[in-house]
């Protein structure tokens, strides 16, 4: 959600037509790379993903706050806004994000149609970097 959110700022019109902003380019998308790039991100990426799947830790932790709220009793604690349960969200997933399944893809995705926009910035980035947002590009 964050590489896809920053790529739409770095790919708005808005942005490339501010000189203030445009010179944030190069630092946004060198920070995206170094997100996407670093494994510890994948790894909690990926975990999460799995106990989604699989419901282990997440449904544990869940069922623990299930267990803290359904013990509260409003006579004893008062009513608080912060306690009252909403039964109706449930366990619902939500992706913000559906159509992307691969964040370096949509990075690529979003940035191929203003890349000779962002050319000189991406020109500008250390190499690894500069060789992910070409392929991810590339790839798209």
């Amino acid at each position: 959600t964050t590489v896809v959110g920053f790529a739409l700022l770095v790919a708005s019109r808005r942005f490339q037509s501010s000189a203030g902003y445009k010179g944030l380019t190069g630092p946004v998308l060198q920070q995206l790379v170094a997100m996407l790039m670093d494994t510890t991100v994948k790894e909690t990426k990926t975990l999460a993903d799995r106990s989604i799947v699989d419901g282990s830790s997440a449904a544990a932790s869940a069922a623990v706050a299930d267990e803290d709220l359904d013990s509260l009793e409003i006579e004893d604690t008062g009513y608080q806004a912060s306690f009252a349960r909403l039964a109706t969200l449930g366990d619902i997933k939500i992706d913000p994000c559906p159509q992307i399944s691969d964040p370096a893809l949509g990075l690529g995705q979003i940035l191929k149609p203003v890349q000779a926009q962002i050319g000189d910035a991406v020109q500008h980035l250390p190499v690894e970097a500069r060789q992910f947002v070409l392929q991810a590009i590339a790839q798209s």
